[in-house]
């Protein structure tokens, strides 16, 4: 694509091409941490409900045992699910912007925007949010099964 439009009309429109690609990736971190945080309230809710249950003195059986684990393996699986969905939804996000840059010349005006995304892109290395906001979900799964079964 030939960007020697001169009235400039192509090189606003990749512009807001690219801020909107750029506000789906910032919402798909967002959901990433919206997702992590109910995910670990839910565990929270779930050791309530134990805690609960051995205040009043009353014995987790092994039915109710199963059903807290299967709960909270249940929570678990559906956060992994949306995490590692939304990482490949933004995954796509950031391929559409490296595609738009490299075949398109952008102007100077524009190259500081891009220069940013490249430099959020790069944040965490090569280190994905999904992976980091798994292992805390995990950690929290684990703490219900240690305080479910401590007994």
């Amino acid at each position: 694509m030939n960007n020697s439009d001169p009235s400039g009309n192509s090189n606003e429109m990749l512009y807001v091409l690219m801020q909107l690609l750029r506000d789906d990736i910032q919402f798909v971190k967002n959901q990433q941490w919206t997702i992590s945080y109910y995910g670990l309230l839910v565990f929270s809710g779930i050791v309530g409900v134990i805690k609960i249950l051995e205040g009043n003195n009353k014995v987790i059986g092994c039915i109710g045992k199963s059903i807290i684990s299967v709960s909270t393996l249940s929570v678990l699986i559906i956060c992994f699910i949306y995490l590692f969905s939304l990482q490949n939804a933004g995954k796509t996000y950031r391929n559409i912007m490296e595609e738009i840059y490299k075949n398109n010349e952008i102007p100077i005006k524009f190259n500081k925007y891009v220069n940013q995304f490249q430099d959020s892109s790069k944040l965490l290395g090569n280190i994905a949010t999904s992976w980091i906001l798994s292992y805390i979900l995990g950690l929290g799964a684990a703490g219900v099964f240690w305080i479910l079964f401590q007994k």
